[in-house]
């Protein structure tokens, strides 16, 4: 009789064999993955370069302004085109609108002496302006009108900057000025508050116009506006808290005797909250009227 016994494999040969498999099958895995890996980086990227947004952004240069009718602050209006660092930019307007208790000063062009501009933080620096009263020019307007709203009852329009090459104007440009405006905030004023902006374009050298629309974010030719939010704080604010308390006697002291030390803690300038007798100086002379003031007299 003949016994038929099951063919035994070799086992180095079985173990090298599956390996070879193994590698293959990894190897063809990995190609997949790289492939679309590659693929969704390639669509992430062109849906980015399509889609991406400019912003308007309105930037106050201190962010708690004392209300004392007397010291001037200012609001920058910057433009961003970061997203979109191909294109050239040869138009902007906007209308600036003014919070309640704030009173006008005056508006300035980022280089009110050069044509073309020679300030490097200039959204528009280095290039020829248009100067036409009779069409579009570069120019900051300097009249507020009446607005309908109770909360920026004011708005500054007529703000238009334009190249005088329609081809041609700034590209990949990271929150540049496009027109500073300064403010006084108006006696016994308190609050948190914005500037915020209407009529923004933004013009393109590929003749795309960038504005704002709701909900509009991710689409081509849109403008997301941005607004940083300030504090009109009372004279007598020491702490900053918008309220004039026995809180604020610990710091007006320390402001009194020690106001580099004071400044280092706060933010520079709000010294001036405890100049209670506005006479540009904090000293002995302001402590009868924080008394008062504390006192509620």
């Amino acid at each position: 009789m003949t016994l038929n016994f099951p063919t035994r494999t070799d086992p180095s040969r079985e173990l090298g064999f599956r390996i070879g498999s193994w590698r293959k099958g990894l190897e063809s895995f990995s190609f997949a993955t790289a492939a679309m890996c590659a693929m969704i980086l390639f669509l992430s990227t062109f849906s980015q370069n399509v889609v991406a947004d400019v912003y308007i952004r309105t930037i106050p240069n201190q962010t708690h302004w004392v209300a004392d009718g007397t010291t001037e602050y200012r609001i920058d209006v910057v433009g961003n085109t970061t997203q979109h660092p191909a294109e050239g930019f040869t138009l902007a307007q906007w209308a600036l609108w003014i919070p309640v208790d704030l009173s006008f000063v005056r508006a300035e062009l980022p280089d009110e002496s050069n044509n073309p501009s020679q300030n490097v933080d200039d959204f528009f620096y280095s290039n020829l302006m248009t100067d036409n009263p009779g069409g579009l020019f570069n120019w900051i307007y300097s009249i507020p009108s009446a607005n309908a709203n109770p909360s920026w009852p004011s708005k500054i329009t007529g703000n238009v900057r334009e190249t005088a090459d329609s081809m041609q104007g700034p590209s990949n440009l990271n929150d540049k000025i496009l027109g500073s405006f300064f403010f006084k905030a108006n006696p016994n004023a308190a609050g948190t508050t914005w500037f915020r902006t209407s009529n923004e374009t933004l013009l393109g050298t590929s003749n795309t116009s960038y504005t704002f629309s709701p909900n509009c974010s991710g689409n081509p030719g849109c403008l997301i506006k941005e607004y940083t939010n300030f504090s009109i704080i009372p004279v007598g604010d020491m702490d900053m808290n918008i309220f004039v308390d026995t809180d604020d006697v610990e710091p007006f002291v320390n402001a009194l005797l020690d106001p580099v030390s004071y400044q280092a803690q706060r933010q520079a300038g709000t010294i001036g909250s405890g100049d209670m007798n506005l006479d540009g100086v904090l000293d002995g002379r302001d402590t009868d009227q924080f008394v008062s003031k504390l006192l509620g007299r």
